[in-house]
């Protein structure tokens, strides 16, 4: 493969949290949000790849599949970042994002990936 033709993804990241449930709340409880929060933003990132984002508000977009994979628990109320790209665009409006989500000390929480169509 040439040089010419590796394209490199753009790379979305930004930190969040949610309110602190404290350390007695389940683990379940501190993943499901976290499991809620990877699938909120993971499309953009699809549209960015493409270089659709300036019209991303005018599209007919749903995500497809989602999946996620934890690694360690996690706290809600800690920052948390997440690295998000979309590595892959197929035809007829499909496409991937992947993302992973670190603590605040570097430490692997979790992986994301999600498919979406665009129409």
């Amino acid at each position: 493969m040439d040089d010419d033709t590796v394209v490199d993804a753009p790379i979305r990241r930004f930190w969040f949290r949610a309110e602190p449930l404290g350390h007695s709340a389940p683990q379940n409880l501190h993943r499901a949000i976290v499991a809620f929060a990877s699938d909120r933003s993971l499309l953009p990132v699809i549209a960015k790849t493409r270089g659709d984002l300036g019209s991303a508000g005018e599209q007919k977009v749903a995500s497809v599949d989602h999946a996620l994979w934890f690694h360690q628990d996690v706290q809600i109320g800690e920052w948390l970042l997440y690295v998000q790209d979309s590595p892959h665009s197929a035809a007829r409006g499909l496409g991937t994002a992947r993302g992973l989500i670190y603590s605040c000390t570097g430490d692997l929480i979790a992986t994301v990936t999600q498919q979406g169509f665009r129409q």
